[in-house]
C-alpha cells in the first residue's frame, strides 16, 4: 500500500454528524445581526415614495433656505433643493 503522509485518514463528515455538532439559530441572535438593515431599508423605502418627492418637500426647505440666504435666486434654489434631497 501507497503511505501518503499529507492524505487525512478519516473520511469527510456526514451531513448528519455536521448537523449534530452546529447550532440552531437563534431568532433574537438573527434579529441582532439584521435590524440595522431592516430599519434602513424601511428608510429607504419610506423616501422613495411621492410624499418626500420634490413637490412635497419643498413646502419645507424653502422656507428655511429663504431665511438662511435672503438672496437666493430661483435657480440656485433648485439647485441646492436638489442637493440637499440626492444627499438625504
Amino acid at each position: 500500500m501507497d503511505q501518503q503522509p499529507w492524505r487525512n485518514p478519516r473520511p469527510a463528515p456526514s451531513i448528519p454528524e455536521i448537523c449534530a455538532k452546529t447550532p440552531a439559530p437563534r431568532a433574537l441572535g438573527w434579529f441582532w445581526a439584521w435590524w440595522p438593515a431592516m430599519v434602513w431599508s424601511g428608510v429607504i423605502f419610506t423616501m422613495s415614495t411621492d410624499t418626500f418627492s420634490a413637490e412635497q418637500t419643498k413646502w419645507f426647505f424653502e422656507p428655511i433656505l429663504r431665511w438662511l440666504i435672503p438672496g437666493l435666486a430661483q435657480s440656485q434654489y433648485d439647485l441646492m433643493h436638489h442637493v440637499i434631497r440626492k444627499c438625504a
